[in-house]
């Protein structure tokens, strides 16, 4: 019974080391000017709760994750907030360096730098509290 199961692990570990051994000869032959890579992924994994602010309304915060996958630092010039197909809040660049925060920190410096990073927008809502607010992603 051991047998087999070392065979079979041979022929998968030949496979994987096949493949590393490939892989610097597939990217050397590949055009790189043509690739062209999204550097901001952008992310809402939850869909906010309308709760109720010190001035008696009701607002809503989305939790923005946005992870820069380049080399360079990357700035946030501005962010529309989109409802019903139409811009509902707009943050400019003061505004947004306010509002982002690095993974695991409590300082921004306003820069995307390589890391994943939350961006917290208030909304104004017109939802009760405690009211899951439906969104799309």
């Amino acid at each position: 019974m051991l047998r087999p199961m070392v065979g079979i692990m041979n022929r998968s570990l030949v496979f994987i080391v096949l493949v590393f051994a490939l892989t610097p000869a597939i990217v050397a032959g590949a055009d790189c000017d043509s690739e062209v890579i999204t550097p901001l992924i952008l992310n809402v994994a939850d869909a906010p709760i309308a709760f109720q602010g010190s001035d008696g309304r009701s607002h809503l915060v989305y939790e923005l994750w946005i992870t820069n996958f380049s080399s360079a630092e990357a700035a946030l010039e501005k962010v529309d907030v989109l409802g019903d197909g139409s811009i509902i809040q707009s943050f400019d660049s003061a505004e947004i360096a306010g509002r982002l925060q690095p993974a695991g920190l409590r300082q921004s410096s306003g820069v995307l730098a390589k890391s994943t990073q939350a961006l917290f927008l208030p909304i104004p809502a017109a939802t009760r509290p405690g009211t899951p607010v439906p969104h799309c992603r």
